[in-house]
C-alpha cells in the first residue's frame, strides 16, 4: 500500500464514528507495518522495527523518536560504549566468582584427586578451612560447595535468556545481580554446608543474568559492522573473569577469612549497582515502547496510545500472563533439543568451556604441587591463561571485521551472519 491509498483510506474514515475511524485507521497502519516487514526480511540486521515512518499515518501511534535519540541504534557512540562496558563488568563477576584455588588452613595447595574435580572457587580459596569451620568431613559435600555454583551458572540462562525478551534486559540484570549481591553475603554468614550449598546455587543464577542478556543488549546497541569489537570488550570479560578469579582468591586465602571470598565479590558488585542505576539504560525496544506507551498514557489518559507491538504476535497473544512467561521460558529448551544448528554450537561451547576449566584445574597441581610456588603465586599463575584469552579475542575481532567488510564489499544484504 502506498502513501496515496494510505491517504485516501484514511479520508474515507472521515464520516464515521470515532470507534470505527480509529479500528480502520489502526488497519491501514498494520497494513503497512507489515509490508515494511517484509522489505526489511532481506537485511542480515535483523533490528525490531518500531514503525517510527508511519506516524504520519496516524499520531496516536507510538514509536520511538530518532531526532531524540531514543532509539539505542541512534544512540551516541559514548552511550553506546558506556553500557556495553557496563554490561561488560556485570558480566564480570559471576565467572570472577566461580574461579580460585583450593587450600587448606596452612595455605597449602590441596590434592585435586583427593577431593574429586577441584574447580575451586573464589569463595573457597581455602577449603579445607572453610569444611573445618563448617564442621564438614566428607568431600563429596566440599566438592559439591565448588561444583553447585557452576550448575546454576549453566543452566539458569535458558530461562533467564526469554525473560529478557519479555520484561526488558535491565530488569532481568539488576535483580540477578541483586540476587547475586544478597546470596554471596548469605554464603559468607554460612554456618553449614547445607546453606553454603543454596547461598552458592542462588548466587550462580543470579550472576548468570548479564550472560543471558549480552548477546540482545549488543544486538539492540550495535550494527554488524560495529558489532564483534563490542562482543569482544564484553566476551573478554567472561574469559578473564575466572583468570583473576585464582589470582584474589589466592592472595585472600593467604591474608583474611576464607568468608571473605564471599563478601568481596558481593562489595564489588554493590558498588557496581550504585554506578548502574545512573550509567545503564534499557536498551529492549519493545521494552522502551512500553513504557513510552505508559508515560504518555499517565498524561492523556482518554487518548488511545498504541505501538507496533500489537501487530506482532509471539504465539501468547491471548495466553494468560503467567501462560505466556512460560512458554516464553520453555521456548529456548525447544530450540536446544529441535534444532541441530544450536545443538551442536551447545555442544561446542561446552566442550571450550570444559577445556578452560580442565586446564585451571591443572594449573594447581602443576605450579603449586610440582614447583612449590605460594597460593598468591599460584594465582598470578593463572594471568597466562588470560593473556592467551586476550589474543584470542583480539584476533576473532579483527577475522570478523575482514568477513564483514569483505561480504558488503558490493551489498550490505550479502552478509550472512552463519559466516561467525
Amino acid at each position: 500500500m502506498d502513501s496515496r491509498s494510505s491517504a485516501n483510506g484514511l479520508a474515507a474514515t472521515s464520516d464515521k464514528t470515532p470507534a470505527t475511524a480509529n479500528a480502520s485507521v489502526r488497519l491501514i497502519v498494520a497494513r503497512q507495518y507489515a509490508k515494511s516487514l517484509e522489505e526489511q526480511h532481506s537485511n542480515p540486521d535483523r533490528v525490531f522495527y518500531d514503525g517510527e515512518d508511519l506516524q504520519g499515518l496516524d499520531p496516536m501511534l507510538v514509536a520511538l523518536s530518532t531526532v531524540d535519540k531514543e532509539n539505542p541504534r541512534h544512540w551516541t557512540k559514548a552511550k553506546k560504549w558506556r553500557v556495553t562496558v557496563v554490561l561488560g563488568a556485570y558480566a564480570f563477576f559471576a565467572p570472577f566468582a566461580s574461579q580460585g584455588l583450593a587450600y587448606n588452613h596452612n595455605g597449602e595447595l590441596l590434592n585435586s584427586v583427593r577431593l574429586t574435580s577441584l574447580l575451586g572457587t573464589i569463595f573457597a580459596p581455602s577449603l579445607e578451612s572453610v569444611m573445618e569451620d563448617l564442621g564438614e568431613t566428607s568431600p563429596v559435600r566440599g566438592a559439591l560447595q565448588i561444583g553447585i555454583f557452576l550448575i546454576a551458572f549453566a543452566l539458569a540462562p535458558i530461562f533467564l535468556a526469554p525473560l529478557t525478551e519479555r520484561y526488558g534486559r535491565r530488569v532481568v540484570i539488576t535483580c540477578g545481580n541483586i540476587i547475586f549481591i544478597v546470596f554471596c553475603l548469605g554464603g559468607g554468614f554460612a554456618r553449614s554446608t547445607g546453606q553454603l550449598a543454596v547461598c552458592r546455587f542462588f548466587s550462580g543464577v543470579g550472576g548468570s543474568s548479564s550472560l543471558s542478556a549480552y548477546g540482545g543488549v549488543l544486538a539492540d546497541l550495535w550494527g554488524l559492522k560495529d558489532r564483534p569489537r563490542a562482543s569482544a570488550a564484553v566476551g573478554g570479560t567472561l574469559l578473564l573473569g575466572p583468570v583473576l578469579g585464582p589470582v584474589c582468591g589466592g592472595w585472600i586465602s593467604e591474608l583474611v577469612s576464607w568468608r571473605w571470598t564471599c563478601w568481596v565479590p558481593a562489595i564489588a558488585a554493590t558498588v557496581l549497582e550504585v554506578i548502574a542505576s545512573f550509567t545503564y539504560s534499557e536498551s529492549h525496544v519493545p521494552t522502551l515502547l512500553r513504557q513510552k506507551r505508559r508515560r504518555l498514557m499517565s498524561k492523556a489518559p482518554e487518548a488511545s496510545y498504541y505501538t507496533v507491538l500489537e501487530f506482532v504476535s509471539d504465539g501468547t497473544k491471548n495466553s494468560k500472563p503467567v501462560t505466556k512467561t512460560l512458554e516464553t521460558i520453555g521456548r529456548p529448551l525447544a530450540y536446544l533439543f529441535l534444532d541441530p544448528a544450536a545443538a551442536l554450537l551447545a555442544i561446542y561451547y561446552a566442550f571450550v568451556f570444559g577445556v578452560l576449566y580442565l586446564v585451571i584445574v591443572t594449573f594447581q597441581g602443576v605450579f603449586g604441587g610440582l614447583y612449590g610456588h605460594s597460593p598468591g603465586i599460584v594465582g598470578i599463575d593463572f594471568l597466562s591463561e588470560g593473556i592467551g584469552a586476550l589474543i584470542g579475542m583480539a584476533l576473532s575481532t579483527w577475522l570478523l571485521e575482514l568477513v564483514y567488510k569483505r561480504q558488503t564489499a558490493r551489498s550490505q544484504d550479502s552478509y550472512k551472519s552463519e559466516t561467525r
